[in-house]
């Protein structure tokens, strides 16, 4: 028969609960009662010895650590050797309870992967998820929402979480990479390693200590390690923390939960507000995945691809503050300083990208406008193109600018065009009408395509150095044309 519990006076200071009122449980003093317990055959008596280690496991955990196999025992329903604890006739509640038992212990003990691993077994998934917890009388009856959130040991299993899910995703990337040998496995591993979650292989020999990590890793449950995932992820949503998910989702190398992330920043269908302060949140929100995936990814296809997708919503954004500045009355309001924050990040987008043509349709927005701050806008982004130093893509976003000649080329063409007959004739008629009713500039426009084009190629910021520095130039003119004669 299992010996008495040992039961401790009431704490000092206090008095004994003699009715009325909520009744407390006396503190337990020691442990070695209801390990004793965890030996008998009788279901009841093991799953009441459990539910009471649950309550004093944070205090007594020292003396709970001695019991760690037969916890472990009952967790996975083992049992029946020598020495071994067996109680075949437990249910599932119970052997939740031993393992969230031996999950605080080893928590205690510093070993957060064997921690989580328990953790998962015992069904606390949502729990350490949403921080919410479940009132198994650690919290001192408080019973406040997301008591959980500032429990040492939530967050030590969200973080041992986050780093077995980032493990576990860059072995899956890293291995597809040198299966396929390229880029195009890059993208695959990046763009559907999130979908399943299953035994990745290593792609070098791990050392020894890499090894026993990994043997570590490979015991959780990946099912349950992706839900509990998963579940972060929405509570970052619902807490608008978007860089946090974000800086997950860079590590793990995972293309889906990027694009899941930004959509979700824009709102439920992924698209902005026209110019609010929505726009705003989700401008930064970009701009931060803009600089991280430029200064922490170091895969460049994974790189590329999150570029692209971060492009594609400041396009969206773009236009939604091209609409709202066009239809402005007021010069300098937030939505013109949203407007040309967008087209900034836009357009060191492209230019990452190595899409010249973009940026030169994006310039001409700007140009073909006619409002005095877009066109500044658009001569300044050419000014920026040409600090970067990438002499060929300023080159070809010159190229890509419309002029006077091709514009006059394009209409005598048409003209000569016009006698075709037949279906080709037709279709040219049609594409000379399209560009026909596109390229319609006044001088003043065509004026600003060739400041751009003079400033992108013409040598434009030369002259502004060098008349700088004849302006600020200290030396006697005289003097230096002496020297000069001398030389030669």
């Amino acid at each position: 028969m299992a010996t008495a519990v040992m039961m401790s006076a009431p704490p000092p200071g206090g008095t004994p609960n003699t009715g009325g009122g909520p009744q407390h449980r006396p503190q337990v003093a020691t442990a070695s009662g209801l390990l004793a317990m965890l030996t008998e055959p009788s279901p009841l008596l093991v799953s009441a010895a459990l539910t009471r280690l649950l309550g004093c496991v944070d205090t007594l955990w020292h003396e709970v650590a001695e019991s760690l196999p037969d916890l472990e025992a009952i967790a996975e329903g083992a049992g029946g050797g020598e020495g071994e604890v067996a109680v075949p006739g437990l249910d599932e509640s119970a052997r939740q309870t031993a393992a969230a038992i031996a999950s605080r212990v080893y928590f205690h003990l510093e070993e957060p992967v064997q921690s989580l691993r328990l953790a998962l077994e015992a069904g606390d998934i949502v729990a350490v998820g949403s921080g919410s917890g479940r009132d198994d009388g650690r919290d001192g009856g408080s019973g406040r929402e997301g008591g959980r959130e500032e429990d040492p040991y939530v967050e030590c299993l969200v973080s041992a979480a986050i780093e077995a899910y980032v493990a576990r995703m860059r072995r899956l990337a890293d291995a597809a990479d040198g299966a396929s040998g390229g880029a195009s496995g890059a993208a695959t591993a990046s763009g559907g390693a999130d979908v399943t979650m299953g035994d990745a292989p290593s792609s070098s020999a791990p050392s020894s200590g890499e090894d026993d990590e990994a043997a570590l890793l490979s015991d959780l449950d990946p099912t349950k390690l992706q839900r509990l995932v998963d579940v972060m992820f929405q509570r970052c949503y619902r807490d608008q923390k978007f860089n946090h998910a974000l800086g997950v989702a860079f590590e793990a190398r995972s293309l889906d939960r990027v694009r899941e992330i930004l959509d979700r920043c824009g709102g439920d269908n992924g698209g902005g507000g026209g110019g609010g302060s929505d726009d705003g949140e989700r401008l930064a929100t970009l701009r931060y995945a803009l600089d991280s995936a430029v200064g922490l990814v170091s895969n460049r296809t994974f790189r590329d691809e999150v570029v692209a997708i971060i492009a594609h919503h400041l396009s969206s954004i773009f236009v939604a503050t091209t609409t709202t500045t066009t239809t402005s009355t007021g010069t300098s309001s937030g939505n013109d300083k949203l407007h040309s924050a967008t087209a900034v990040a836009l357009c060191v987008s492209y230019q990452l990208l190595g899409q010249a043509e973009p940026v030169g349709k994006l310039i001409g927005q700007l140009l073909d406008g006619g409002l005095e701050d877009d066109v500044l806008l658009g001569l300044q982004l050419c000014f920026d193109m040409v600090d970067s130093g990438d002499e060929a893509f300023v080159g070809a976003v010159a190229a890509s600018l419309p002029s006077r000649m091709t514009d006059q080329q394009k209409k005598k063409e048409g003209e000569e065009e016009e006698g075709g007959d037949g279906e080709e004739g037709d279709e040219a008629k049609e594409e000379t009408k399209e560009e026909t009713d596109i390229i319609t500039r006044t001088d003043d426009v065509w004026k600003s395509y060739d400041a751009a084009r003079r400033i992108l190629t013409g040598g434009f910021v030369t002259e502004l150095s060098l008349s700088f520095l004849h302006k600020n130039s200290d030396s006697d003119p005289l003097i230096m044309d002496h020297l000069r004669k001398s030389l030669d």
